[in-house]
């Protein structure tokens, strides 16, 4: 079990990452007992991950930042140079609802993108040719879990450096928020 959140506007089912509760349960004997028992234990997290999301929400990307965060995608998905898509792709949103510039909405965008496939691209062959492809949906559990934490941390290191640059921008201004507070150890992003 994974503490996740479903959207009804395309269920993307993702699935948060490291920093939530996990539970496993075998599938041997009398096992009800311990998934109730794991369903309250992943439960307790769904107020951080429902925070998490707010936060996301709140947090503007630029253009380049989305680019970044997408690129950063498609290595989690194909590896340093395999990938027959272009990260401004996987960044388009499918539906109407899913246009903005938030952390959440590009990360969603993302995530349904990779994972639902059907992107139209090309690869190199064999002999070095470019072949049209079209990307392929993520079906199996394993292979499906492993992205999404992988994307759900790309967004959530996003999220960090968005919130150190304002922090930073902030004292840099003298803003009240960190008026006094010493930056030793956090890089100087401007």
């Amino acid at each position: 079990m994974f503490a996740g959140m479903l959207r009804f506007v395309c269920t993307n089912s993702m699935i948060a990452g490291d920093r939530f509760e996990e539970v496993r349960v075998s599938h041997k004997g009398k096992i009800q007992d311990q998934i109730i028992e794991g369903v309250f234990t992943v439960a307790e997290d769904f107020p951080r991950l429902i925070d998490a999301s707010e936060q996301m929400k709140e947090t503007r990307l630029s253009e380049p930042e989305q680019r970044v965060l997408a690129e950063a995608s498609l290595v989690a998905r194909y590896g340093e140079e395999d990938s027959p898509v272009r990260p401004e792709q996987i960044i388009s949103p499918r539906r109407r609802e899913d246009v903005g510039q938030s952390l959440w909405t590009t990360f969603n965008v993302i995530q349904e993108n990779v994972l639902r496939g059907g992107l139209s691209g090309r690869r190199q062959n064999a002999n070095g040719q470019l072949r049209r492809s079209t990307t392929r949906p993520i079906n199996g559990i394993d292979q499906g879990v492993g992205i999404n934490r992988a994307l759900w941390t790309l967004a959530e290191g996003m999220q960090r450096l968005k919130n150190g640059q304002s922090a930073i921008r902030a004292t840099l201004r003298g803003g009240p928020k960190n008026r006094g507070r010493p930056l030793a150890g956090r890089p100087v992003l401007l």
